[in-house]
């Protein structure tokens, strides 16, 4: 386990400015002690209130130490200096140096060739789409566990790589990931990129809704946003936390649920608080197979809160007109949903 972090790794985190390859470390990191996430976090408020940026190194007198360092070892001894002496004599020479240029280029271009007829090898690809009026648990080639929604769609390769293990999510889904410290495991939605090692989450990213919500059961969940790369466009959850990524805005700073909320759509129950119309039928349309129409745009706006669970589907019709004042009328496998005059 990881105990200790880079400073300037900390630093990178907070301007937006980490690699994804080193993320990998910071998660590690938060992973192996309580005490390194309470650190992080107070790290996190103090650079987002106080908007200061830590101390650069002084590059110059970092220069200045190696100088002075070499400097010393070659007033140590006359061995050292000849040994120095001697390899600044062989990069001076014309013929040496053609040479060792020579051997570079040619193994730059050994090198691209291997990495050209790497990335050219196709890599096979699987995806599933769940029906509507279905759910299904998945298992993906490293053993994680996944429960699709009704109208999910997830895309993932046959084999991992060695480095990473990715997958494409448009839907809901819950993970139970695989703990392996070597290869995070990284889902892109619509909006979103989420890290992870080994944890149990859920995902709510519907393509159309331009709306990513990760609320997190145990573990640690990285998330950020696609666009812009400022230290507000990532945050790191822990157990029973959540966070509201909305279109092109930051995630949301992580609050905490109730540890069945988000995930109770696994028992065909969802709680909705002031969404759309609109978002509780598309969900009702993908449990029930139907469709519904809307008179207008404004009507599919109108915000609501309300409970949806196994009860019959007249009964939740009822109580969308009560809540909604509109009225509804069958037509076979559609539903329209019309304004009282």
């Amino acid at each position: 386990m990881k105990q200790k972090i880079d400073r300037e790794l900390l630093i990178k985190y907070l301007e937006g400015r980490l690699p994804e390859n080193d993320e990998k470390e910071l998660i590690e990191w938060l992973a192996a002690d309580r005490a390194n996430r309470e650190q992080f976090d107070l790290l996190q408020k103090i650079w987002r209130v106080s908007d200061i940026s830590l101390p650069e190194p002084d590059m110059e007198k970092a220069w200045l130490n190696i100088r002075n360092r070499i400097a010393a070892a070659g007033q140590a001894g006359s061995r050292n200096n000849r040994f120095v002496t001697n390899k600044i004599s062989f990069f001076r020479n014309r013929v040496h140096f053609r040479l060792a240029l020579a051997v570079a280029f040619t193994f730059l271009i050994i090198s691209g060739i291997y990495l050209i007829t790497q990335l050219s090898q196709p890599v096979s690809m699987k995806q599933i789409r769940v029906n509507h009026k279905q759910q299904i648990t998945q298992l993906l080639p490293d053993g994680t566990r996944l429960i699709l929604d009704a109208g999910t769609v997830l895309q993932y390769p046959e084999q991992f790589s060695k480095n990473e293990r990715v997958v494409w999510l448009d839907g809901e889904a819950y993970f139970d990931v695989v703990s392996d410290s070597s290869r995070p495991f990284i889902i892109h939605t619509n909006e979103a990129k989420i890290q992870v090692l080994g944890t149990k989450f859920n995902i709510r990213s519907w393509l159309d809704e331009n709306k990513v919500t990760v609320a997190v059961v145990t573990g640690i969940v990285s998330v950020k946003a696609n666009e812009n790369r400022s230290s507000e466009n990532r945050v790191t959850l822990y157990n029973y936390q959540f966070s509201i990524l909305q279109g092109k805005k930051p995630p949301t700073p992580p609050r905490s649920w109730d540890g069945r909320t988000y995930i109770s759509w696994m028992q065909h129950e969802m709680y909705f608080q002031d969404e759309p119309l609109r978002a509780v039928l598309d969900q009702l349309q993908r449990w029930y197979d139907l469709k519904f129409e809307l008179p207008d745009e404004q009507t599919a706006a109108i915000r609501m809160t309300i409970f949806i669970d196994n009860r019959p589907l007249d009964d939740l019709l009822n109580l969308i007109e009560e809540i909604t004042g509109l009225s509804y009328r069958k037509d076979a496998a559609t539903i329209k949903f019309l304004r009282e005059n």
